[in-house]
């Protein structure tokens, strides 16, 4: 009963937040499943996208039954107005709540929750928020390592503010807009705390996600 309401709370949660988005830079690059009170995880990634590089690292904390907290930080170098490349900040954080889980019989792993992304370039400030629904399941190869394909539907708004020269002065302009991205991705076990990450990203910027995560119990 717990998690039924729990479910419902996300999914209006999820709607509420789709009335902010865009410029989705850092992915999802984890499956499903939620840390354990106390235990954290550190990554390092680098993505690719149209027009756009973006390097950063990600922290993440468990920090309740079911639900955990994370943090990404970095930087991102794109084509902006048609004019040389610039370079800016990327923030983003999240959080994450476990639905299902197959250790007790339930065919996939599902989280829900909620997520904000910031990137700030020279001339021009995103901020989305939006909400997550994020399903994974584990394989096991013959010599006990896992490999967890995963999927996250990301819905958000996105509040956009730019300068534009026009006409000898600076003109400012703001924009929000809805939108829908798709996060498709895998998980492979290197050793017990150490996992690779791959991830397609087909949003308003698509791209390839790579990197590699390292969990500490």
């Amino acid at each position: 009963m717990r998690r039924i309401k729990f479910m419902l709370v996300s999914v209006m949660v999820l709607f509420i937040f789709t009335p902010s988005a865009h410029s989705q830079f850092l992915g999802q690059l984890e499956t499903a499943p939620t840390l354990l009170r106390g235990n954290y995880s550190f990554g390092g990634y680098a993505g690719v996208y149209d027009d756009a590089f973006a390097i950063y690292g990600g922290f993440r904390s468990g920090i309740a039954d079911y639900m955990d907290f994370g943090l990404k930080l970095g930087i991102v170098n794109y084509e902006y107005d048609n004019r040389d490349d610039e370079s800016g900040i990327l923030v983003g954080v999240d959080l994450k709540y476990r639905i299902l889980e197959t250790e007790i019989g339930d065919p996939l792993d599902l989280s829900m929750g909620g997520s904000m992304e910031i990137s700030n370039v020279e001339n021009c400030t995103r901020l989305a928020l939006g909400g997550n629904m994020i399903l994974s399941r584990d394989f096991c190869f013959n010599n006990g390592r896992l490999i967890s394909p995963y999927g996250r539907l990301n819905l958000r708004m996105e509040r956009k503010s730019w300068k534009h020269w026009y006409q000898w002065n600076w003109e400012k302009y703001h924009k929000t807009d809805l939108e829908m991205g798709l996060n498709l991705g895998v998980s492979l076990e290197l050793t017990p705390n150490t996992f690779l990450v791959g991830e397609l990203q087909m949003d308003e910027f698509y791209g390839i996600i790579v990197g590699a995560n390292f969990y500490i119990d």
